[in-house]
């Protein structure tokens, strides 16, 4: 029940201006989702292993992109790599819309006022 799955970002994706929208990925290429499923608790360890080795065997490949709905539970230091240069842009819009960050319990862009620069 596991697998990987690869999606292009090619054509008109590619070809809007990273500033025109909230997804500042841009350039062509592809996106990977590694999936582990398994119903038998017994074979866990395998899985996990399994989808940890692929992962680190494709790394050399890879750039420091993510996608938003691909991301794990993580500290939200990753939010920064999923909308780029685009998010000082969308702390300003959160600070707006949802000012007590009331939408929380996601990928956060939180609007409070010592928002941590983005590393790019």
């Amino acid at each position: 029940m596991s697998g990987l799955g690869i999606v292009p970002y090619l054509g008109a994706v590619a070809r809007v201006d990273t500033a025109a929208t909230a997804f500042a990925h841009r350039a062509p290429g592809y996106s990977l989702l590694i999936v582990s499923q398994w119903t038998n608790q017994r074979e866990t360890e395998q899985n996990i292993a399994w989808a940890r080795e692929t992962f680190e065997s494709l790394r050399p490949y890879m750039t420091d992109r993510s996608y938003v709905n691909n991301l794990i539970a993580e500290d939200g230091q990753k939010v920064h790599e999923v909308w780029g240069a685009n998010y000082r842009r969308l702390v300003t819009v959160e600070r707006r819309y949802d000012p007590d960050n009331i939408f929380r319990l996601n990928h956060n862009i939180d609007p409070s006022p010592e928002v941590p620069q983005c590393p790019r």
